[in-house]
């Protein structure tokens, strides 16, 4: 017993001190500030060490709100009162408060005064969305230095004063949408530097001024749902940091270089503005575009060339337009392109085939509620297909859609509603039951050996089902395209009918295409000779055959004969002229034909060649004499006293 006592002991003494343990975290856990918090509001501890809260209040009167001191941000959501009272924003108990966030918002405020935010001078965030202000004093912010948030949205404002953000250099966003502003008071927030954000959408604005320059500042700003028509081409030009612009459901009429110089812009909408055309070039400049929306717009054709700086598009709506068809050019130029809605276009009735990169990542097509019929080919090149949408056209099930039933079976989560055909026939089960065949060959024209300028017809003719396309390369470049079916959307037919190597068209040939596909070459010449490759495609397979066609060799012989007898008689020509030129200056001379003034050229050019000669004569004499100084002496030396050429005169010869 006695040993247990000092453990008994130990043991009550821990006891003790994890109650006091308690008591006092107990005591801690539930400040004192957070007793006051207002009935029916939320109180949350915003920082423990300041002891600041956030107040949130919805659905009550703001009778009988009394704020704990050191609230950091105050939200009022449906909390009633036709003007805002002081004691509403701040605590009683205090001359002013740290407050940097208030949001006030859907709760029938008419009005502010000027005294309104009076004792919050560190307001940062100011939210009085969704009421009734009509009204808004001209120094009502005044003393706001560090805002950088305003939202008035949805309110009853006509016209705010000029001066009302005169000291607001930190503004970033402001929100002024759906109100009833006939303009865009561009001298509000002319003088906020860093205005990130400008919403004046929902309005009634129904003229942007010549003289109006936007902030270059802006990286949004939305117009959308206005009254706007004729937007002057510069008014655009200095927002070289702009990333989003909504212009949809106005009357804007589209300029070649109305955004030419947004070139940071990646969101631009236009829908619903009543566009019926639009310039080839109109969005040459935004080589950063990712996101294009061109719907509800009665827009009839699209040009080829329209998109092809923005490669770096990822989203293209074209729903609801008055489109017929979409060309091949349009689209393989958009390389990373996900989203492709073309959907409520109740005349499209082709899209032509075409091959993205193999980089590309289609993800979501909509191609719902048109006038197709065949199913679009370029489908089945895509292999990152997400969701595809193709239900409300009148599909016809043949051969040309027989892919789809192998593309299906790899992309089984692609298509959510079952496709019907023909009398409503489940497409699938009426496409595995089609008896399709690929090209086969049954009539072609043998290799030949022809005779220069002569006339060739050359068939080449398969079989399938469907009709095969058929597609001739020529020797010299030429590639012509036939096709039985007219309204085909196969393979090549986005290109010219004929045309080069680089889809050049070729107007003017010898060679040309015949009805039947066969193909005829007029007075064939040398550049004629060779392969032609036959090409035949349908939506099963495809088939090649090759015909050789070879000039007769007697032909070159009688062209090498020929280029003989006309070198010789250019030859000859040459020198009969000479001849016959020679023999009448010999003439003229001989009879005295040759005036007196030829005959002085001749004695002058006479005079100069002697000139020549003798000038020749005394620059040789003159270099013998500098750079062998006293030769001659010593040849006479030589020769007088019988000295060897090699001995000097003075010197004496070695003897043996």
């Amino acid at each position: 017993m006695r040993v247990a006592e000092p453990f008994s002991l130990l043991l009550l003494l821990l006891c003790v001190r994890a109650c006091v343990c308690v008591e006092h975290h107990t005591r801690h856990s539930v400040p004192k500030y957070l007793t006051l918090c207002p009935t029916n509001c939320e109180c949350i501890i915003n920082n423990h060490y300041t002891e600041t809260v956030d107040v949130t209040c919805q659905n009550r009167t703001n009778i009988g709100i009394k704020l704990p001191p050191s609230v950091s941000s105050l939200s009022y959501v449906n909390v009633s009162t036709p003007f805002v009272q002081s004691s509403n924003l701040v605590p009683t108990s205090t001359s002013g408060s740290d407050m940097i966030k208030i949001i006030y918002k859907g709760s029938g405020i008419k009005g502010l005064s000027q005294l309104t935010f009076a004792k919050l001078p560190y307001l940062e965030h100011i939210d009085f969305s969704e009421n009734f202000i009509s009204e808004v004093p001209a120094t009502v912010f005044h003393n706001l230095i560090y805002l950088r948030v305003l939202n008035l949205a949805d309110n009853k404002l006509k016209k705010l004063p000029s001066d009302l953000l005169k000291t607001q250099k930190r503004l970033s966003e402001l929100y002024l949408a759906k109100n009833y502003l006939s303009s865009t008071n561009y001298e509000v927030y002319s003088n906020c530097s860093i205005l990130k954000i400008l919403d004046l959408s929902y309005n009634a604005i129904s003229k942007l001024p010549d003289e109006m320059s936007f902030n270059p500042s802006l990286v949004v700003l939305l117009l959308n749902n206005n009254r706007l028509k004729d937007i002057p081409a510069s008014i655009f030009s200095t927002l070289k940091q702009l990333q989003i612009l909504n212009l949809a459901n106005n009357e804007i009429h589209i300029t070649s270089d109305l955004f030419r110089r947004l070139n940071a812009l990646e969101n631009l909408d236009l829908q619903n503005n009543g566009i019926e055309k639009l310039p080839r070039d109109c969005f040459e400049g935004l080589t950063n575009l990712q996101v294009l929306n061109l719907s509800k717009n009665p827009i009839d054709s699209v040009d080829s060339d329209l998109l092809k700086t923005n490669s770096d598009l990822k989203t293209l709506v074209l729903s609801e337009t008055l489109i017929s068809h979409i060309s091949a050019s349009l689209l393989a130029r958009l390389k990373r392109l996900r989203v492709l809605n073309a959907s409520h276009n109740y005349r499209l009735g082709t899209i032509e085939d075409f091959k993205f990169s193999s980089s590309n990542h289609l993800q979501y097509i909509d191609l719902s509620f048109g006038n197709l019929s065949v199913l679009p080919i370029f489908i089945s090149h895509l292999e990152m297909v997400e969701q595809l949408k193709l239900e409300g056209n009148l599909w016809k099930c043949g051969c040309k859609s027989r892919w789809f039933v192998e593309w299906l079976s790899n992309h089984q989560h692609a298509v959510n509603k079952t496709l019907t055909c023909d009398k409503e026939e489940n497409m699938i089960e009426k496409l595995i039951s089609l008896n399709c065949k690929p090209p086969h060959a049954v009539n072609e024209s043998l290799s030949q050996v022809l005779e220069f300028r002569s006339t060739v017809i050359l068939t080449c003719s398969f079989d399938g089902e469907p009709a095969p396309s058929i597609t001739w390369v020529t020797p010299s470049g030429y590639i012509f395209h036939h096709y039985p079916d007219k309204n085909s959307t196969d393979n090549s037919s986005s290109h010219p009918r004929i045309h080069l190597y680089d889809l050049e068209p070729v107007v003017e040939s010898r060679v040309k295409l015949l009805n039947n596909g066969s193909l005829k070459i007029q007075e064939l010449l040398r550049q004629d000779a060779g392969i032609y490759t036959c090409i035949a495609i349908n939506s099963v397979g495809n088939a090649t055959s090759h015909i050789v066609v070879t000039l007769d060799r007697k032909t070159f012989f009688h062209i090498k004969i020929m280029c003989i007898i006309v070198g010789a008689s250019a030859v000859l020509a040459v020198l009969l002229c000479t001849a016959i030129g020679q023999l009448i200056h010999w003439l003229c001379k001989k009879c005295g034909l040759v005036e007196e003034r030829s005959k002085q050229l001749m004695q002058q050019r006479e005079n100069i060649e002697m000139y020549k000669s003798q000038q020749l004569k005394n620059l040789r004499e003159n270099y013998t004499q500098q750079v062998i100084p006293g030769s001659q002496d010593k040849r006479k030396l030589c020769a007088a006293g019988g000295m060897d050429k090699g001995q000097l005169p003075g010197t004496s010869q070695a003897h043996p």
